[in-house]
């Protein structure tokens, strides 16, 4: 020390040539980056692979080169952190970009791992949040069955590709309709759909599993990235390239597919550092044999995540090696398939723009969408609250209903017919006739008794396991103080949501001409929330107390039937929250007439637990039982 304790300069100087050392082999390894020297070999594939990483030994000389004052070796360190910036600018997690409007549809990639010991805790995990496309890497027969066991081939009536033993099964399985198994020419180990997605559009999905460098041809990595780039170029139409590229975003080969409006999706959502291998801990030095990988939804893919940390328990030791990414596909304008040129080789094709993705921040936070100071369903205990709760209880004991117009802010009911508007294409659609009692005609009562007179219904519905996680309407129906209300409301000291996987919510949807006739519910009671009405028609219909618990009251029933009854009209205008004891109350919904759509969200809970509706009934209503 010298100079009333400042630093040895000289012996920093001493040690300040190692600076010189540590920045020439930076350059060397940025030139080999730079000129692709590497890209054919293993150890190149290694290098390369944390770049961003390995470049941070400038600054420390940076900060060593000031203390000493070698300005000569400060100025080439901060030229190299520039260096390092520029090549780290795609990973740092500066946000997404504004979401666009349009269909929806939630992707998912698994690589399974070949040496999965345990395949059926991850299947069980993947069935509690499935994503309505899914795309499967190294998928072994074994694990096939174990994704059969979980009841995801249900969830999935449409696949592509196959299980094999090893690592090459590759497929791609989907809610929706396939049209064309294979849009994409890329060589016989990519597995590639054209999916009809809602709202009639079309999404070109690549299963990628890129070949890691090989001992004795270590070039094929980087030919296989080569080949996929032309021929994602060649897809007609928005796609998304997604699996297991074997690839971080430092390699060249990666970065060359993010061309002409191409994004990688963990950049485009403030993930770039994101890492899906290895599953477990730090992730090691490279190696060639299992290679530290990115698994983004869509390879050059727009705004997007990938979250994997739902699909497996941390200590399952039969978990896979790689961690699942998962993201939505999202557009404003997903073009409709043109079946006249889609098999014409020789029309014209040019790059598009890959399909956008959109960052999903989970569910929002339904005191934003609720009117609490109108309805302080979180303060229940609370003066306001036990108001609230009194005249709703007087309302249900004097008609049977209750109503609270505007339990929707107006922000919240924008939000919630948004979503309903992305999930109405993919309600099931049903029609018949039944008695007001929702059974089938009984011969043996006279043709004009109520039990024996059949009435129309037409409409369609979407089930709980197709409303995503981040979905307002989900997210008001699965809120606590909501199902306290509830309960207060009813009288109960609780109720429970159903444990029905697609009655528990439901959208209900009804276009020009559905309607349902006049019926009594089968439960004690129901809550809906009012979203959208019909151009016309559309009322809900209301005969308060039409029977009790000793007396069928036949003759009240049949003079509602004829059209002679007086009947009340709830305006369930968009907003309102309605609970409803339909199991003593006649009621309908009148015909719809027009182009727009009713929707109404209907809410699952009763004073029991584990309540279920029936294979019959869901099979009639979701066209599919689970």
């Amino acid at each position: 020390m010298e100079g009333g304790g400042g630093p040895d300069r000289a012996w920093w100087a001493a040690r300040a040539d190692l600076g010189w050392i540590v920045l020439g082999l930076l350059w060397v390894l940025l030139a080999v980056w730079l000129l692709r020297l590497g890209e054919p070999t293993t150890i190149g594939w290694v290098l390369g692979a944390g770049l961003h990483l390995v470049l941070l030994a400038a600054w420390p000389t940076a900060l060593l080169a000031v203390l000493v004052r070698r300005w000569a070796l400060a100025g080439a360190a901060l030229a190299t952190i520039a260096v390092h910036l520029l090549v780290s600018a795609p990973l740092l997690p500066l946000g997404s970009d504004e979401s666009p409007h349009g269909p929806r549809v939630t992707v998912g990639s698994w690589n399974a791992f070949v040496d999965n010991a345990d395949p059926a805790s991850a299947a069980r995990l993947l069935a509690d949040d499935p994503p309505d496309v899914l795309v499967l890497q190294e998928l072994t027969p074994e694990t096939e069955r174990a994704l059969r066991g979980a009841g995801l081939l249900r969830r999935y009536p449409h696949r592509v590709g196959r299980s094999e033993p090893g690592t090459t099964g590759e497929a791609i399985w989907s809610r929706f309709p396939v049209l064309d198994p294979a849009p994409v020419e890329a060589g016989d180990d990519v597995v590639a759909a054209a999916i009809e997605v809602p709202g009639g559009a079309t999404l070109s999905v690549v299963d990628v599993h890129a070949f890691g460098p090989q001992p004795g041809d270590p070039g094929i990595w980087a030919r296989t990235l080569h080949d996929l780039d032309r021929a994602l170029g060649r897809i007609d139409g928005p796609w998304i390239a997604v699996g297991d590229f074997n690839a971080t975003s430092d390699h060249r080969a990666f970065r060359d597919l993010l061309h002409d409006g191409r994004r990688d999706a963990h950049a485009a959502s403030g993930r770039g550092y994101a890492r899906t291998w290895p599953a477990n801990g730090p992730p090691p030095a490279p190696r060639p044999d299992r290679p530290r990988d990115r698994v983004p939804p869509g390879a050059g893919g727009g705004d997007g995540r990938a979250d994997a940390s739902r699909q497996r328990p941390p200590d399952d030791p039969g978990r896979p090696d790689h961690v699942g990414a998962f993201g939505s596909v999202r557009r404003g304008r997903l073009t409709k398939p043109d079946r006249s040129t889609r098999d014409a080789r020789s029309t014209p094709r040019r790059t598009r723009s890959v399909s956008m993705l959109h960052h999903d921040p989970g569910p929002p936070d339904p005191a934003r969408l609720v009117d609490l100071d109108r309805y302080p369903l979180t303060d229940l205990d609370g003066p306001c609250g036990r108001d609230l709760v009194a005249r709703a209880q007087a309302s249900m004991a004097a008609d049977g209903a209750c109503e609270l117009p505007g339990f929707l802010t107006g922000a919240g009911v924008e939000a919630c017919v948004r979503d309903a508007l992305e999930l109405e294409p993919v309600a099931h659609r049903s029609h018949g006739g039944a008695t007001a009692y929702l059974e089938a005609p009984d011969d043996r009562w006279a043709a004009d008794h109520p039990r024996a007179r059949r009435h129309r219904f037409s409409l369609g519905a979407v089930a709980y396991d197709q409303f995503p996680s981040a979905s307002p309407v989900r997210a008001v129906y699965e809120w606590e103080p909501l199902r306290r209300f509830v309960a207060a409301v009813l009288g109960r000291q609780q109720v429970f949501r159903y444990a029905d996987p697609l009655g528990a919510l439901n959208l209900a949807v009804m276009v020009d001409g559905d309607v349902l006739g006049w019926h009594f519910d089968q439960t004690d009671f129901v809550v809906s929330l009012a979203l959208r009405s019909a151009d016309s028609g559309g009322l809900f219909e209301v005969v308060p107390s039409t029977r009790t618990v000793d007396d069928e009251r036949y003759d009240v029933v049949g003079s509602v039937l004829d059209g002679v009854h007086p009947h009340r009209v709830l305006p369930n205008t968009p907003g309102t929250l309605l609970v409803f004891a339909g199991r003593r109350s006649l009621h309908r919904v009148s015909p719809i007439e027009g182009a727009t759509s009713r929707l109404i969200a209907l809410f699952g809970f009763d004073d029991k637990p584990d309540t279920r509706s029936s294979e019959q009934l869901q099979r009639s209503r979701y066209g599919r039982t689970a």
